[in-house]
């Protein structure tokens, strides 16, 4: 069998679990909302944009050990220089601490990155053919939590488990949300 990627959408019962994973997803979408705001106020600042996934979770560790040292030293420098990034990071950090899953931190992470990669490649075919845009494109902004829909968070192997027809994703604080697989679900999931 072929490797497909698809989309496992569930619905979940019971008002508790609901306000569960609802509060999960609204605080992930905040912390993605920090991560513009200070990704953006820094670009204001110092004239570029830090995307690198590594140097942006050093930020949020109690110590950074990469391979992007002098980098790392110097963004912490530039964050620490303005009382406003400070506080972003601050949040950022305090936040982090609220959603207790860092693989879901991560993915987060990821996504905001791959975000501004995709403006980046977007503004880049409008500089050649400016025709075929409506408008130049934006960078990504965050969205007013109170107008979130929809929130979607790539997982890996690390925040689930299969056992007979359950999918367990873990939330948080160690706990599990058990969702039961459809009778014909023939896929195998690994991340």
């Amino acid at each position: 069998m072929p490797l497909v990627k698809r989309v496992l959408s569930i619905r979940i019962a019971g008002k508790e679990r609901k306000q569960k994973v609802r509060k999960l997803l609204l605080d992930l979408a905040h912390f993605k909302n920090l991560l513009i705001l200070l990704i953006r106020r820094y670009r204001e600042l110092y004239g570029y944009y830090p995307l690198n996934p590594s140097l942006l979770y050093g930020l949020l560790a109690k110590e950074y050990k990469g391979k992007y040292q002098a980098e790392f030293n110097e963004l912490l420098q530039n964050i620490k220089n303005d009382k406003k990034l400070t506080e972003f990071l601050e949040n950022l950090k305090a936040q982090k601490e609220k959603v207790e899953n860092p693989h879901l931190v991560q993915s987060v992470i990821r996504n905001v990155v791959r975000d501004f990669n995709n403006y980046f490649k977007s503004l880049d075919k409008y500089r050649e053919k400016p025709e075929k845009f409506k408008a130049k494109p934006k960078p990504p902004k965050p969205k007013k939590l109170r107008y979130l829909m929809d929130f979607s968070v790539e997982g890996n192997a690390n925040i689930f488990k299969v056992e007979d027809d359950k999918f367990l994703c873990k939330l948080r604080n160690g706990r599990w949300l058990k969702v039961k697989l459809p009778k014909n679900f023939r896929y195998k999931i690994t991340s």
